[in-house]
């Protein structure tokens, strides 16, 4: 599942400029080429920007982590996110939505079945583990996965109306930056959140 063109724009990791789908790739105006993979992702984290070999979590914590929210256990909580964000969105307008270090897929998963969610409405997620990124493609929700840094999102200013992070560091400048004017955050963490 390839971004959808004229949806979500991508920013050039290299250059900041707009990347455009030709064919299977991503190209800026400066030729920097980023292939989608065959899952239909994209992987936007440049070499150098990368502080391990494979950042974020690895295969076995990716497994074990689908394994277990894929029992249930955290049904409820997905529930209540999918509620708030069917209350923000009560006019059912189409709105571009961005679930920030999105893992192996679960929330973006249980949003897009959930009845809060139509056609219309344009589900994106980014995380910095590639092996995450490839669970969450082999969902086929129909959503635009990128592998990426949270703290350096690949997309341009104002360009979401809902971003939620569930159990995931956020840089507020970042997601203030790529949010609406008239935008909601949603935060799930386990304590409270420091401004």
């Amino acid at each position: 599942m390839e971004i959808k063109p004229n949806s979500i724009k991508l920013k050039c990791p290299a250059c900041a400029s707009e990347l455009v789908l030709k064919n299977k790739s991503y190209i800026c105006e400066n030729k920097h080429l980023y292939d989608v993979a065959k899952h239909g992702y994209i992987n936007l984290l440049l070499a150098n920007k990368k502080n391990t070999k494979t950042p974020g979590d690895n295969q076995e914590m990716i497994r074990s982590r689908s394994a277990f929210l894929n029992k249930g256990y955290y049904q409820s909580l997905s529930d209540a996110v999918n509620k708030s964000i069917s209350l923000i969105n009560e006019n059912n307008q189409a709105k571009k939505i961005l679930d920030i270090g999105c893992a192996e897929g679960y929330y973006v998963n249980q949003l897009k079945q959930s009845f809060c969610v139509n056609s219309k409405h344009l589900l994106s997620g980014i995380d910095i583990s590639k092996y995450a990124i490839q669970v969450a493609a082999k969902r086929k929700m129909d959503a635009n996965l990128v592998v990426a840094n949270i703290y350096d999102l690949p997309f341009f200013d104002q360009e979401f109306d809902i971003v939620y992070s569930i159990f995931a560091p956020i840089d507020i400048d970042e997601i203030n930056r790529v949010l609406c004017d008239n935008g909601t955050l949603i935060i799930v963490g386990p304590g409270e959140v420091e401004w």
